[in-house]
């Protein structure tokens, strides 16, 4: 029983495919990483947003429970976004998720 292409690839030309695609997505990953982890320190954007600033100067200047805040309020957008992502894997097909 044959199985059906995937976007009309199969075999060696659908793991090459994949390959490239997920290659460019790691590398894209780890660029992003090492971009926006550099922005976050720099003094402009401190400046700008004291209010998530994570240098040893602003952590030494708040005190526990206001270094505590200033993480939640870092970790929930990323959060949400997660929340949003796992809830259209039910509302959505499957091959449309993957796109997004």
């Amino acid at each position: 029983m044959a199985r059906s292409p995937f976007l009309g690839l199969r075999g060696a030309r659908l793991n090459t495919v994949l390959m490239i695609v997920a290659g460019t997505e790691f590398l894209l990953f780890g660029y992003d990483q090492g971009v926006m982890g550099g922005l976050l320190t720099l003094p402009s954007f401190t400046n700008v947003f004291p209010e998530i600033c994570t240098t040893k100067e602003c952590n030494a200047l708040r005190s526990p429970a206001e270094n505590s805040h200033v993480s939640t309020i870092q970790g929930t957008p990323p959060d949400l976004y997660a929340v949003k992502r796992q809830s259209m894997k039910t509302d959505v097909d499957r091959r449309f998720n993957i796109l997004l």
